[in-house]
């Protein structure tokens, strides 16, 4: 195994790199506009926040701090779920907080069923550890891995009240907990998701049939006509070409997958221009409120993300695509998950 590499020193950059190599877990909506020469890995990362966390739990307690130590598959597992949670809340600004509660649930699940899960994504993921099983939220497989006697007495350590905050407050973890201020960032739909939250913060009905889930659907559509004209014709024209792109839409949204989308999926470029023939397409299932349809086209869409290595912060108007879906059917807190915290200000 080829020895991880030393982080940047400079805040911003680490935030950035940070940012940069668990793109896939930062959230739709936010994005840093930096850029590096230098490539890490989240080998990398995990190998300096295992450190960390080892030093801060030693400060809290010399014993745990040592079964941390030893229990290398836990304490690298552990730490990637640290580095990766980092990601996805606290850089984006969603608050320690938050933070917190969603390492606390992480060690519950651990403490509650005796076991602990090596996700993909993370570097010990292939089949070296564990027992092969899915996620029963997402479909996604996973190992399953049986807790040790000293990782049981650990994660209760974990568990107890104020050893967790005590942990991820400590020095050691400032690098994962803060933010730089001079980190560069951009967050999309600011407008949108402000308005949202506006309309939801005070409701407590998630019925079907509310109002405000209509208000929500229509302002989502409005947003995503005006990113779908922001796109260049002839980006599609160069796909389906450009005799045949006046009749795209005049086609069923299946028989266009099929005919344009499908036998593309693994040409990259090609695959990126169907990005924009989806995104024209959310724009027409927008108009005609076709909820079912445009859950289809996210379908697609997410797939050509995940084939090509590309962010949903890269091209977010799936996400606003996706907050359509879930404000027509999902429960309020989904929504408000989906959102983020709620902007106070349009960042630059």
């Amino acid at each position: 195994m080829q020895k991880p590499k030393p982080l940047p020193k400079n805040g911003a950059e680490f935030d950035t790199q940070h940012l940069h190599t668990f793109k896939h877990y930062v959230p739709w909506w936010f994005r840093q506009t930096q850029t590096s020469q230098e490539e890490f890995t989240v080998t990398d990362f995990v190998a300096d926040i295992r450190g960390r966390l080892e030093r801060s739990i030693k400060r809290q307690n010399k014993e745990m701090g040592r079964i941390f130590k030893d229990r290398r598959i836990f304490s690298r597992s552990f730490a990637y779920s640290t580095a990766q949670y980092s990601a996805s809340w606290i850089k984006p600004g969603c608050g320690m907080g938050v933070y917190e509660e969603r390492m606390y649930s992480a060690v519950d699940m651990m403490r509650k069923s005796r076991r602990f899960a090596i996700t993909q994504g993370d570097p010990l993921y292939g089949g070296d550890y564990g027992t092969l099983s899915s996620d029963r939220n997402t479909g996604q497989s996973l190992y399953l891995n049986d807790l040790t006697v000293p990782e049981k007495e650990l994660v209760a350590w974990l568990h107890d009240t104020g050893n967790m905050s005590a942990v991820l407050s400590d020095q050691e973890l400032n690098r994962y907990t803060q933010v730089d201020s001079s980190l560069q960032c951009i967050s999309y739909a600011v407008d949108l998701r402000k308005k949202i939250w506006e309309i939801i913060d005070c409701q407590d009905n998630n019925g079907f049939d509310q109002q405000w889930r209509g208000e929500c659907v229509d302002m989502c559509i409005d947003q995503l006509l005006t990113m779908a004209e922001d796109r260049q014709q002839s980006t599609i024209d160069d796909l389906v070409g450009e005799q045949t792109s006046g009749k795209v839409h005049s086609m069923g949204a299946q028989e266009v997958i099929d005919t344009y989308i499908r036998p593309n999926m693994h040409e990259k470029e090609k695959a990126v221009q169907s990005l924009s023939l989806l995104e024209q397409m959310f724009a027409v299932a927008s108009e005609e409120k076709d909820i079912d349809r445009i859950i289809m086209l996210v379908e697609v869409w997410n797939e050509i993300l995940r084939t090509h290595d590309i962010a949903s912060n890269q091209r977010p108007t799936g996400g606003v695509a996706g907050l359509t879906i879930k404000c027509a059917a999902e429960n309020i807190q989904g929504i408000k998950e989906w959102l983020g915290p709620k902007p106070e200000k349009r960042s630059s």
